[in-house]
């Protein structure tokens, strides 16, 4: 009974720990804002990004990281000179790369990466990423803007000969046409451009980037923004944390108040429970979890992920892109001329990619002091929101290995009643069925059992002790 007891004591404490936590969480509420509309260009900004994404499929319609053909390269030279063109400064972090004629290219760095025995099937090679950045005096920090290139075209594994609109080539469009609009604009936060190679196998490229900053470089990151597929899907999602910070409920104000189509995260978020993740990094996972942003979103970085799906669909764990359709990521059948025709025209396409390059835009230029406030409470919420999932985290393990253990126990305990009740009841019945019967008194031939044994002897020896007296 006392071990019992105990066992029932430490649920009920590990769910108080539970709910307190939630409590505390739930009085840490986010800031809203209410913002005026800023007249933008969206229409001129999605052409311009619409003619990247037309450049890129017939130009670069091959950037497959580590492949024969060097297409991840040669994009990389080009991204290089776009923005070197803009006047951005380029920023080497990696081995330094030449061209043909064995001139080193600024702001292109090497980087290389092994697969293991898992993917046997895959290449050992090396990839590009592409950094530029635009400085700023006393800057309040840095806001980064990334975007992964590669795509599979010529993949060992799985090529597919096709351009990769969805997968990269809509981010590298935006992520360009972003650095056009901001040449000339006067922001209190330096901002860095990155275009990440190798991402299509485990965001290798933006693991390099992260890992080439110095803890002073990753101190100073305001905001890690991660375009990752910000078109091609059926909604538009900005996606922070799971639970409210001031900086993504600004750029979801930023949307409303200028018209911008954004859907707000779903509360069900299709959560996959991952227990038996062996880093035990996080106790759950859900499709924002997944991105360029992710190194960054661990290390407490605030991050924003301008994704482009469908949340609420049940179709597919990992991400569904279109309700009702096939994805199209990693296949053949993500080209430009698919994208236009499941979003209803390459209007569509371009309104998408104009609407949304817009919103981060008008986000980073139109509210200075709006962006700044939401910025500056970012690290300490994402710092306070961390923590406190680290001890939810740990919380939520203390449970579920009480549960275990009392739900292990209380079989136990079942077991062991159940084996008792039956030995009684068969004992019952056995008693039932075979009533004690007393036992047979033999026949007193000699008076041996009576209580005064002198009156029998008395009696044969008046008879003179004979034996033939019993016999008359």
């Amino acid at each position: 009974m006392r071990t019992k007891h105990r066992i029932r004591i430490g649920i009920v404490a590990a769910l108080v720990c539970i709910a307190v936590l939630s409590a505390l969480g739930a009085c840490t509420q986010a800031q809203t804002f209410e913002l005026q509309a800023v007249d933008r260009d969206a229409d001129g900004y999605g052409a311009q990004a619409y003619a990247y994404m037309q450049r890129l499929t017939t130009d670069f319609a091959d950037r497959t990281s580590g492949g024969a053909s060097d297409g991840d390269k040669k994009f990389a030279f080009w991204a290089a000179a776009e923005l070197s063109a803009m006047g951005y400064t380029p920023i080497d972090r990696f081995k330094a790369v030449t061209d043909d004629a064995d001139n080193p290219v600024a702001g292109v760095g090497e980087f290389s990466y092994e697969f293991d025995d898992s993917n046997k099937d895959r290449e050992h090679g090396k990839s590009y990423n592409v950094t530029f950045v635009k400085p700023c005096e006393n800057p309040r920090g840095t806001i980064v803007i990334a975007a992964g290139y590669d795509n599979v075209y010529a993949d060992k594994a799985q090529p597919t000969g096709v351009e990769g609109s969805y997968q990269s080539a809509a981010e590298i469009a935006m992520l360009l046409t972003i650095a056009q609009a901001l040449r000339d604009a006067q922001l209190p936060y330096r901002v860095e451009f990155v275009l990440l190679g190798q991402e299509t196998y485990g965001y290798i490229g933006s693991y390099r980037y992260y890992e080439a900053l110095t803890v002073e470089e990753r101190a100073q990151i305001a905001m890690f923004v991660s375009l990752d597929h910000p078109v091609g899907g059926d909604r538009l999602y900005l996606y922070g944390r799971d639970k409210q910070t001031d900086y993504q409920n600004y750029f979801y104000a930023v949307a409303r108040a200028n018209g911008y189509t954004a859907q707000d995260v779903p509360a069900d978020k299709h959560v996959v429970r991952a227990a038996l993740f062996e880093d035990g990094r996080t106790q759950y996972f859900h499709s924002g979890m997944i991105g360029h942003h992710v190194y960054f979103q661990d290390a407490g970085i605030p991050t924003l992920s301008v994704a482009s799906r469908n949340w609420e669909a049940d179709d597919n764990p990992v991400g569904t892109e279109r309700a009702g359709m096939e994805n199209v990521l990693y296949t053949e059948r993500d080209t430009l001329l698919q994208m236009n025709e499941r979003m209803g025209g390459h209007e569509a396409t371009r309104l998408a990619l104009g609407q949304a390059t817009a919103l981060l835009i008008g986000a980073l230029v139109d509210y200075p002091e709006q962006l700044t406030a939401a910025l500056d409470t970012a690290r300490m919420q994402e710092v306070g929101r961390t923590a406190q999932s680290s001890v939810t985290n740990l919380a939520m393990d203390v449970v579920f290995k009480i549960a275990v253990i009392g739900a292990l126990l209380g079989v136990v305990f079942w077991i062991r009643k159940r084996v008792a009740d039956r030995r009684e009841y068969y004992q019952t019945r056995m008693q039932q069925a075979h009533p004690p019967v007393e036992p047979v008194k033999p026949i007193d031939v000699f008076g041996l059992d009576s209580d005064d044994p002198d009156a029998d002897r008395s009696k044969n020896d008046s008879d003179g002790g004979n034996a033939d007296d019993l016999f008359g």
